[in-house]
């Protein structure tokens, strides 16, 4: 499958007209606008779509809080996990009191030795 650049702009637009609830094509795609295109924007990027978005964001629709707790600035973490010996640290958002590195993926709290706030 070919790849396409696009800028910000078209981003945010198309990003705007599959605010959950939407058909699965739209749901597909807002999943990889928080796991996938989210590490491709700079940090007043991220801003910019969140305050773009937010009046169009449905909050008691659990797409649209992932939405919202990715890209909001104030609930970035960078954690300090030892999994099996292994020492590193890790950029998280948290949801629903867990620490997600994706929509589906968390990370389990016995492996977590320092929380700290990215900003």
């Amino acid at each position: 499958m070919s790849t396409f650049n696009i800028d910000f702009f078209e981003l945010a637009f198309l990003a705007e007209v599959c605010v959950p609830p939407v058909p699965i094509a739209r749901s597909h795609f807002w999943d990889k606008l928080c796991d996938v295109h989210y590490h491709k924007m700079s940090d007043e990027e991220r801003e910019k779509l969140l305050e773009w978005l937010f009046p169009s964001l449905d909050l008691s629709n659990m797409d649209c809080q992932h939405f919202v707790c990715r890209f909001s600035k104030h609930n970035q973490y960078i954690l300090t996990v030892n999994y099996l010996g292994t020492v590193e640290k890790i950029e998280c958002y948290l949801y629903n009191g867990e620490y997600h590195t994706y929509k589906n993926t968390t990370l389990n709290p016995s492996f977590i030795k320092e929380t700290r706030k990215k900003y």
